[in-house]
C-alpha cells in the first residue's frame, strides 16, 4: 500500500524487489530449502508464506494506485488529513474485498504447494499428518484400497474449492457493505 501510495522512486524500488522475488523458482527453492531444515512444519510454512504474499502485493499496490486519484481521497487531503489517516481510513476499506479474495486465493495455493511438497517427500515428515503424505502412502494400495488415495484427493479439492468460495461470498459482503 505503501508503494502504491507514495509512488515514484519508493514505488520503483519496492516493486523491484517484488520482480526479482517473483523471477526466483519458488517451488524450486521451497524444495532445498525444505531438506536444509528436514521437514518441519514451521520452516514450510514460512518457506511458502515468503513465496506467496507477491501477489497480494501487487494487487493492493494497484487498488492503492486508483484509489488515491480518486475525489474522497483528494478532499481528505485537501482537508488536511495525514498520509496515515487516508491510507486507514480511506484506502483500506475500499481494497479489503480484494485483499480478501486475493488472500484466499493464496491460502489455496499454499495448501495445494504444502500437499505436492508433501506427496514428492519434501515437505512435512510423518507423522505429521498430511494430505501429501496420505497421498505418497495411498500409492502402495492404490489397485486394492483406492479409498485410500481418494478421500485425501477430494478434501484438498473441497478445501480449496471452499476458499474460493468464501472469497467469493466474502468479497460480495464487502461490496455490499461498502454500498450502504
Amino acid at each position: 500500500m505503501i508503494s502504491g501510495y507514495y509512488g515514484k522512486s519508493l514505488d520503483m524500488i519496492m516493486m523491484r524487489v517484488v520482480d526479482v522475488l517473483f523471477s526466483l523458482p519458488s517451488f524450486l527453492l521451497i524444495i532445498i530449502f525444505s531438506t536444509m531444515f528436514k521437514g518441519g512444519m514451521m520452516p514450510i510454512i514460512v518457506l511458502i508464506s515468503f513465496f506467496s504474499w507477491m501477489h497480494v502485493a501487487r494487487i493492493v499496490r494497484a487498488q492503492t494506485m486508483t484509489l488515491k486519484e480518486r475525489e474522497f481521497v483528494l478532499s481528505s487531503k485537501t482537508l488536511g488529513a495525514s498520509d496515515f489517516r487516508i491510507m486507514f481510513a480511506h484506502i483500506i476499506p475500499n481494497i479489503s474485498a480484494a485483499i480478501v479474495v486475493a488472500a484466499s486465493l493464496s491460502i489455496a495455493e499454499s495448501i495445494i504447494m504444502e500437499s505436492v511438497l508433501s506427496f514428492f517427500g519434501f515437505g512435512v515428515k510423518p507423522p505429521i499428518p498430511s494430505w501429501g503424505n496420505m497421498l505418497q502412502e495411498a500409492q502402495k494400495f492404490i489397485l486394492h484400497q483406492p479409498n485410500l488415495a481418494i478421500f485425501p484427493g477430494v478434501m484438498i479439492l473441497l478445501v480449496v474449492l471452499s476458499l474460493n468460495v468464501l472469497g467469493d461470498i466474502v468479497r460480495d459482503n464487502f461490496e455490499d457493505s461498502n454500498m450502504n
